[in-house]
């Protein structure tokens, strides 16, 4: 009998990955490019949540097969992981506060954004690139503890996966806005395979 493939994801980075209370039923974009491609293949696909990093590190260990969610193929992941074609563009976008002063990305300067650690590296490589002035760069683990930092004025705005950082804007009741012009880092999000798996 042959074993379904596991696929690691996070279990919530809408519109990306969804999670529902009910049942914990995963949903979202993609959740729905993974169900395609199982059916394609004609493989039994088995979902396995895991946190971002958790899930990156269980394709390295081969303790799943691949994992799916926001995961943005970067250079640096390509050292250790291999990655399908990019199925969505990876561009980031600075969410803030509706009642901050920030209008825009060109306003980073003397600014403090929150990171996911896992970006670092590709954003102060863009700000090298696309800006003069940086701004100060706060690294967290994960979007919650993002969320927790900008609502405590710890940072000014957090960059997040556009597609995630619409959906809090669409969402939140006004509590948040987008800052305008979008930046791109990386080269798309993508499905991550181990190295030595075929």
């Amino acid at each position: 009998i042959a074993q379904p493939l596991v696929i690691a994801t996070t279990p919530f980075a809408p519109p990306l990955v969804m999670t529902s209370n009910a049942k914990s039923v995963l949903s979202g974009f993609s959740i729905d490019i993974m169900r395609i491609v199982c059916q394609k293949i004609g493989e039994e696909c088995r979902f396995k949540p895991l946190s971002f990093k958790a899930s990156l590190e269980a394709v390295k260990k081969n303790e799943v097969d691949l994992a799916i969610g926001n995961i943005t193929i970067l250079s640096k992941r390509k050292k250790h992981l291999r990655f399908s074609s990019p199925y969505l563009e990876s561009r980031q976008q600075l969410l803030t506060l509706a009642n901050s002063s920030m209008e825009n990305s060109g306003e980073m300067a003397d600014k403090v954004i929150g990171i996911e650690a896992s970006m670092k590296e590709q954003f102060l490589d863009h700000l090298q690139d696309h800006h003069g002035k940086r701004p100060v760069v706060k690294t967290y683990k994960n979007e919650v503890e993002l969320f927790i930092a900008l609502g405590k004025g710890k940072i000014d705005a957090i960059l997040l996966d556009k597609p995630i950082a619409e959906f809090w804007f669409a969402n939140s009741a006004f509590t948040f806005k987008l800052l305008e012009e979008p930046m791109t880092l990386g080269e798309g999000i993508g499905i991550a395979v181990a190295k030595h798996n075929h």
